[in-house]
């Protein structure tokens, strides 16, 4: 379940808040591309990997409504999202929803942490892995070093457009998430993740509804995150993103983990 105690639901949308730039101009695929070619046109798309290599620091701003699925547009819940970056291994989520309060989640090399009403909790490795992926923008701009395969599936239409199903599994695991790459611009336009909930697991959907640039790139900045176990739906709109600038170190500061 995903309260402000768990934020690593969250870590599905940040898949797709990659920085993307160039999307015109892309080479063309074959009728069936193999998915390795579907992955690289779209790291093409963001920007390449040399605008990737650039990006030291990450610090992204924004919104989060929750809403309940199936009721009424009231929201269950409003608040902001601050994610962290440092080149090479730090990371930090900052999840502020009212009226739940203010959780965080982080990663120091090796060191996952989680902080919020409930205490303080050390991350999985498979937890911290796909946070850093994820909030590092790799997923988007260095695949290959976060999946182990890449396997297209075929064509579906999403929101409208044709995109190609690709199922990707990560290095060490043999669970699968879907991404669907639109086939014009070559970027991710919706994925869906398997993750662990209180008592079994549970399908996100997460649909890109806008990229806007923010410093000359292309950023996912609104996107849809469907959670039906949970009967709740998180609208999260990226507002500000800061490249390569100064983070304080103490921002990454490890908590105290409570005693066994």
């Amino acid at each position: 379940m995903w309260m402000p105690a768990q934020p690593q639901q969250l870590q599905a949308c940040f898949a797709v808040l990659a920085v993307t730039a160039s999307i015109y101009a892309l080479p063309a695929l074959s009728d069936e591309p193999v998915g390795f070619d579907v992955a690289k046109r779209c790291v093409e798309a963001s920007g390449g990997k040399e605008a990737f290599d650039a990006v030291k620091s990450i610090v992204m701003k924004g919104t989060i409504v929750v809403t309940a699925n199936n009721a009424s547009d009231a929201p269950v819940a409003t608040g902001t999202l601050t994610t962290y970056f440092a080149s090479p291994d730090r990371a930090k989520v900052v999840v502020d929803l009212k009226p739940f309060g203010k959780t965080e989640q982080g990663v120091r090399g090796k060191i996952g942490w989680e902080k919020g009403h409930a205490g303080v909790r050390r991350l999985s490795d498979t937890e911290r892995t796909r946070m850093i992926d994820s909030i590092s923008l790799r997923e988007s701009f260095a695949p290959t070093s976060v999946f182990a395969s890449i396997t297209n599936r075929g064509t579906e239409i999403i929101e409208g457009e044709p995109c190609y199903r690709v199922e990707v599994k990560r290095h060490g695991r043999t669970d699968s998430d879907q991404i669907f790459y639109n086939i014009k611009s070559g970027l991710p336009a919706r994925t869906m993740a398997t993750r662990s909930i209180v008592g079994g697991s549970q399908v996100i959907e997460s649909t890109i509804l806008e990229y806007k640039s923010f410093e000359g790139l292309q950023i996912a900045s609104r996107v849809r995150q469907i959670m039906n176990a949970m009967g709740v739906t998180h609208d999260v709109t990226i507002e500000t993103v800061e490249l390569n600038t100064d983070i304080a170190d103490s921002v990454f500061d490890v908590p105290e983990f409570p005693s066994k």
